[in-house]
């Protein structure tokens, strides 16, 4: 099968992440994972500034996490998936969210204290070039997690360093995933 380009690639996952089956089920699928993600990155955001960048918030479920400590700007490329999240946070005065691809975020450099990303890098066509644009937009952390099976801590350490990010942490847990936490300088 030959490889898709970048466009390709995207639009294959926003169908499927626009898909109504898929949408309805990815909460009750994901839910109990995802928090769990949320309980290894949290201390890590604890004393930082007020603002967070979510990229790839899918359905909204970290705005549980953050909303009452935090203003949070959630961006995905499901318009179906910022439907869902849109309900989850209409209570909450302090959560924008955007259409937005990951690799091409519309906001200004160092803009934004923290940003997060969960279990989006292994659904990008580059994720150097991913990691550069989040880079981009903090001012001061970036915390990533990534499916072990898609992404190996090599590949991401390596990721890493050519992003530019000289200060990192990677964490390993009996989990699915692997974490990192960057510091921008």
């Amino acid at each position: 099968m030959p490889e898709l380009n970048e466009f390709s690639y995207k639009k294959r996952i926003m169908k499927l992440y626009s898909e109504p089956s898929y949408v309805k089920t990815y909460d009750r699928r994901y839910n109990s994972i995802q928090r769990e993600k949320y309980e290894i990155i949290l201390p890590y955001l604890e004393n930082h500034p007020l603002w967070i960048l979510d990229v790839g918030i899918g359905t909204g479920l970290f705005l549980n996490k953050v909303v009452r400590q935090w203003t949070l700007i959630g961006t995905d490329l499901s318009l179906r998936m910022l439907h869902i999240a849109k309900k989850r946070a209409k209570k909450n005065t302090n959560v924008e969210l955007v259409l937005a691809d990951a690799d091409y975020l519309p906001f200004k450099e160092r803009i934004f204290q923290i940003v997060t990303t969960f279990t989006l890098l292994q659904n990008v066509p580059n994720p150097l070039k991913t990691i550069q644009e989040l880079k981009r937009v903090s001012d001061n952390l970036v915390a990533i997690t990534v499916l072990k099976k898609k992404i190996n801590v090599l590949s991401l350490r390596e990721f890493l360093k050519k992003s530019g990010v000289t200060k990192f942490n990677i964490i390993e847990r009996e989990s699915e995933d692997i974490f990192a936490v960057c510091y921008v300088t």
